[in-house]
């Protein structure tokens, strides 16, 4: 039996209800909380590796240029995470939901400017409609939608340069905490006396902060192991759920303002997705992918 589609769905569905996590965080400052992540993501992810005896190959394999591409990478997917972060704390989830629907339209449009892929009609189509839904939610909006389009940027920008990179998904995680580690140390070494959340004597909130490396990783790994046994097209239809889930949670959980325009915005967005994705699953429809080429929320 082929437990790929499960294994996506699962992924997908857990990064869909990571506002309501993030959401306990709101008290904490958004860099702390980062700093968190990278540190627990790292400490839970080498000793992952460690255990199944990958970790020494990694080390051995490490060049100059391996190192060059992880560190781009590696600071694009921080300052994802901290827009996410942010934008869950300060009541933008519709927003973010809204950078998470648009990164795979994006990632189709960065790979025509940047590796010359021809964009067939439909994709044109498709990145057209999702542009005027983002404008149309900027206009819609009391200021435009910054927190969207730096999760979509900074997202695409990630999967461009992992499209680079050549080591697998969970080794290719461990490398980039590990190289956000001194960075996230020194973020936590040189706070105000006092200006930190953790160890202060709120047992579940440092629970929470630890728990978030473990949170990063869980669906991570469900993914890397569901794209080795799923077709493009199933996982191109999966991956909405991780943005719709983000929009229910922001509307029906925390009560974010959803007027008119906005939903318009978002009717737009959402049919030129219908239409991107109608034309991958027609082209493509049984071709396996590799981790990279299916937007993958962290």
């Amino acid at each position: 039996m082929n437990n790929g589609p499960l294994l996506a769905f699962a992924a997908y569905a857990l990064w869909g209800v990571f506002p309501l996590y993030f959401h306990l965080l709101g008290r904490t400052a958004a860099l702390e909380v980062v700093s968190h992540r990278i540190l627990w993501a790292c400490g839970f992810m080498v000793l992952y590796l460690a255990l199944r005896g990958k970790l020494a190959p990694v080390v051995r394999g490490l060049t100059s240029r391996l190192l060059f591409t992880y560190g781009a990478a590696a600071l694009l997917i921080s300052i994802n995470w901290g827009v996410f972060i942010y934008a869950v704390g300060t009541g933008r989830t519709l927003e973010s939901s809204l950078g998470y629907f648009l990164s795979p339209l994006l990632n189709v449009l960065l790979g025509a400017l940047v590796f010359g892929e021809r964009l067939k009609p439909v994709q044109r189509l498709g990145v057209v409609l999702a542009a005027a839904g983002a404008l149309v939610v900027g206009l819609a909006s009391a200021a435009p939608p910054w927190i969207a389009l730096a999760l979509a940027g900074s997202f695409g920008l990630y999967s461009l340069v992992k499209k680079q990179a050549s080591l697998p998904a969970a080794e290719g995680m461990a490398l980039e905490t590990a190289l956000l580690l001194p960075l996230a140390g020194l973020v936590l070494a040189l706070a105000p006396a006092g200006s930190l959340a953790f160890g202060r004597g709120d047992r579940a909130l440092d629970l929470l902060l630890l728990g978030s490396g473990p949170v990063t990783l869980v669906p991570l790994l469900l993914f890397a192991a569901a794209s080795k046994r799923t077709s493009l097209s199933t996982l191109g239809m999966v991956q909405y759920i991780a943005p719709s889930g983000q929009f229910l949670i922001g509307y029906l959980a925390f009560r974010e303002p959803l007027g008119p325009g906005r939903l318009g915005g978002f009717a737009l967005v959402w049919a030129g997705l219908a239409v991107y994705t109608w034309g991958m699953m027609t082209s493509r429809g049984g071709e396996k992918v590799r981790a990279e080429e299916v937007a993958a929320p962290d």
